[in-house]
């Protein structure tokens, strides 16, 4: 009795196991589509801002 019940919580906490690593690939990937659209925003924002500022510093060069 006490082996096969055994048996049977292994399979249980090998179960858990494989659906938190799921859950855990699944965040993984959602962040990391996060962390790209942030980066793209990030970067066209940093272009805009960044743009008017080059170009009163070529004007006051030249």
């Amino acid at each position: 009795m006490g082996n096969e019940n055994t048996i049977q919580e292994l399979g249980k906490i090998r179960i858990d196991c494989m659906y938190g690593k799921k859950k855990h690939c699944n965040a993984r990937d959602r962040y990391a589509k996060y962390h790209l659209r942030i980066g793209i925003v990030i970067v066209i924002v940093t272009t805009i801002m960044g743009t008017p500022f080059i170009i009163t510093y070529q004007r006051m060069n030249h």
